[in-house]
């Protein structure tokens, strides 16, 4: 079958029409084969498990490069309801903040340790000094490993509204670990991650003051202990260093681990 009609596009894949009720996402060739399957394993076993995912059916290799064959779902992610509307994003940050914790909660098949993942990131960034990263690694092994799920990616653009309720797509970083870890890597994305490419200047002013009063309404509904989330938040910050985002945004990283690290490794 040939892929012709692209309907969506990100930093990891590209989305195409398939059979009917079908997508194919299909992985840029930077994306190693076993994280691949490592998602179409997740997706597969969260669906049997009645989680909010959408049913996997089978891996292809399409023109060297592989994807996984998805059931359509109808729906606009959560990102594009953002507003200025505060009504609309107390309710959005509420739903968030449930959906991620129903999900986190322990598992009956085995994944990788969200830990030794942030423990690989870390060390194979080429942005921090060695000294500094090594600082960031001792300080990561102290923390503890936990035992739940964990998306790894956990934003608004992976939500899709539907008429039916909520699904979490894209669990390429799928793992187990401290939900502590997995709440502060998506603080990290709301506060500083880069808006998709194709907003409008009017789009990206909106989004960002969205966001704030999103990322303020989403912590306290989540009622979580910040002081734990805290405590991750500098090594999330490191591994994420060695992910493919914006120069920007890596920068703003580096800024944020500069002016944090003194006060995380004296604690």
């Amino acid at each position: 079958m040939e892929l012709v009609n692209c309907i969506a596009c990100g930093r990891t894949s590209e989305i195409f029409e398939y059979d009917e009720g079908k997508i194919v996402k299909l992985f840029l060739d930077k994306i190693p084969k076993s994280d691949i399957e490592n998602e179409f394993y997740v997706s597969q076993n969260l669906f049997k498990e009645n989680f909010p995912v959408a049913k996997a059916y089978k891996i292809i290799k399409y023109k060297k490069r592989y994807g996984i064959v998805y059931e359509k779902i109808n729906g606009k992610t959560m990102l594009s309801y953002f507003s200025f509307n505060i009504l609309t994003m107390i309710n959005l940050s509420k739903a968030f903040a449930k959906l991620q914790n129903d999900f986190q909660k322990e598992i009956n098949f085995s994944l990788h340790s969200y830990k030794k993942n942030l423990v690989y990131n870390i060390n194979q960034t080429r942005l921090l000094n060695k000294k500094l990263k090594q600082q960031i690694l001792d300080y990561t092994e102290k923390l503890p490993e936990g035992n739940l799920l964990c998306h790894g990616d956990f934003h608004p653009d992976n939500i899709i509204i539907t008429d039916n309720g909520f699904v979490v797509i894209d669990w390429l970083t799928a793992s187990v670990g401290s939900k502590y870890a997995d709440f502060s890597r998506t603080v990290l994305l709301i506060r500083y991650g880069s808006i998709p490419k194709g907003k409008t200047i009017i789009e990206n002013i909106m989004i960002n003051s969205a966001r704030r009063t999103f990322l303020n309404k989403y912590i306290k509904k989540s009622n979580i202990n910040i002081k734990e989330v805290n405590k991750w938040i500098l090594p999330v910050a490191a591994g994420r260093l060695n992910e493919s985002i914006p120069e920007k945004e890596k920068l703003t990283l580096l800024k944020l681990i500069e002016k944090n690290k003194n006060y995380l490794f004296n604690t």
